[in-house]
């Protein structure tokens, strides 16, 4: 880009004075060369600028050429330029300043486009809110200045109730322009000192300052209220509701990634309660949370060190005795707690869908094991009953089959649960026998588990 020029008087009583300009000056501030000739700096770039000026005579007593700086000029038509300037002082008699070359260099596009790509490190590409890591910084600042008084600073961790599906059924764009519109009501919802990020697919965070407890409440119900309203998306009304965490901060809570994780647990909790409602953090919720991710990495570990059993539960008719085939029924070997009944397990595994592979396991050693049966006894046929979880239906193609195990065909075998492989045998069934009513057999899956009776092929 053409570099703009001015000669600057530093010696007569009319310091300051342009002497000279080229036309690459005059295009950049948008004034005649004429014009230039009849001003001073101070009238050409205020105040500031000829203490800039001043500033680089004083560096000139050590060097004769100033490192550039960035300064922003506003021209007579109102439209602000950026400026990359230096100056290099010309000595006169006695060494005193006489001369100031300055040079200036419209950096605008250069600024303009640095601007942008900050915005974009720091903004979420589809709402233009903050995005995580601003809001994390925001957030430290804000604890940081901190006042201590009856407020407090909230973090909202707002998640759109069954998102999934209304995604689905508006398809790409209709998701967008939805979770736009969510953005655009988080953001008029709270005031202009309040940051509103998004940070998930569905998932926002709203971070609010000197605040009292009642307010922070009275804010998360019009959220919920305002998110409720219908919503325009290409012609059609949307409804959707939506779960809001709060977490507080507090002298013994001031960590920025604490109070995140504590809202986002009590908006899973709202969301476990139904939904179109918040839910505040508080120890117990934390504690649980605690206990629930303890229990999900043991769970992982579990199937990766097999320690699930499956005990078998003789199926006999009630007339005659004779036996039918038998009930899998799932267990932990927990290393620590001993063995643990599906009840303690099942709904922590839909949870985390673990229960998928669990689920897969129980349908192959059931049918691995009645297989086996089956064939160190062929003349007394048995089939396979496994409690069936809704979390963990099997696809035709993924599920196995009997006949995998098993020449003889037996009946399909449902799944609620899986564990480790259990090794093969060809011992008998077990003795025929009334159906067990203890505890240790009779609880098979848990509450949201269906049981599907066992069949003779």
């Amino acid at each position: 880009a053409p570099v703009g020029m001015i000669l600057v008087d530093l010696a007569t009583p009319t310091r300051g004075a342009i002497l000279a300009a080229n036309p690459a000056m005059s295009a950049i501030v948008g004034r005649s060369v004429e014009d230039l000739v009849t001003m001073t700096v101070a009238e050409l770039v205020g105040d500031r600028g000829m203490l800039w000026l001043t500033s680089r005579i004083v560096l000139a007593a050590d060097q004769t050429h100033s490192p550039p700086e960035e300064l922003c000029y506003r021209r007579d038509d109102g439209r602000e330029v950026w400026l990359q300037v230096s100056a290099s002082v010309v000595p006169g008699a006695g060494d005193l300043p006489a001369y100031a070359i300055c040079q200036a260099l419209d950096v605008t596009r250069r600024r303009g486009a640095e601007a942008m790509l900050t915005h974009q490190a720091l903004h979420d590409t589809l709402t233009g809110l903050a995005n995580r890591r601003l809001l994390t910084d925001r957030l430290q600042v804000a604890l940081a200045r901190r006042r201590p008084s009856t407020s407090c600073i909230a973090v909202l961790f707002i998640d759109i109730d069954r998102f999934t599906e209304t995604n689905a059924s508006l398809g790409i764009d209709g998701g967008d322009a939805l979770l736009i519109t969510v953005g655009n009501r988080l953001q008029a919802g709270v005031r202009s000192g309040d940051t509103a990020a998004r940070v998930g697919s569905d998932e926002f965070v709203l971070v609010c300052q000197d605040l009292t407890d009642d307010e922070v409440l009275a804010l998360a119900d019009r959220l919920l209220a305002a998110l409720a309203a219908p919503h325009q998306i290409a012609g059609r009304q949307v409804c959707v509701t939506a779960s809001i965490g709060i977490a507080l901060s507090r002298p013994t809570l001031d960590d920025p990634e604490d109070l995140l994780r504590d809202a986002q647990a009590a908006a899973t909790q709202a969301h476990v309660d139904g939904g179109a409602r918040h839910r505040v953090a508080n120890p117990q919720l934390r504690a649980e949370l605690a206990a629930r991710r303890h229990l999900d990495d043991d769970l992982l570990r579990a199937l990766q060190e097999g320690e699930f059993v499956l005990h078998h539960q003789p199926i006999v008719t009630t007339t005659t005795g004779q036996m039918l085939g038998a009930e899998a029924l799932i267990r932990w070997q927990h290393p620590d707690r001993g063995l643990l009944p599906p009840a303690e397990f099942i709904e922590a595994a839909e949870a985390s869908g673990l229960i998928l592979e669990l689920g897969r396991w129980v349908l192959r050693e059931a049918c691995a094991q009645i297989g086996a049966w089956n064939q160190a006894h062929p003349r007394q046929l048995l089939a396979a009953s496994v409690n069936l979880s809704p979390a963990s239906s099997p696809t035709p193609a993924s599920s196995p089959t009997p006949a995998a195990h098993s020449p003889t065909p037996t009946s399909t075998p449902h799944c609620s649960a899986s564990s480790s492989p259990r090794p093969l045998s060809s011992t008998p069934p077990p003795t025929p026998s009334p159906p067990c009513t203890s505890s240790s057999c009779s609880e098979s899956a848990s509450p949201s588990t269906t049981s599907a009776p066992a069949t003779r092929p």
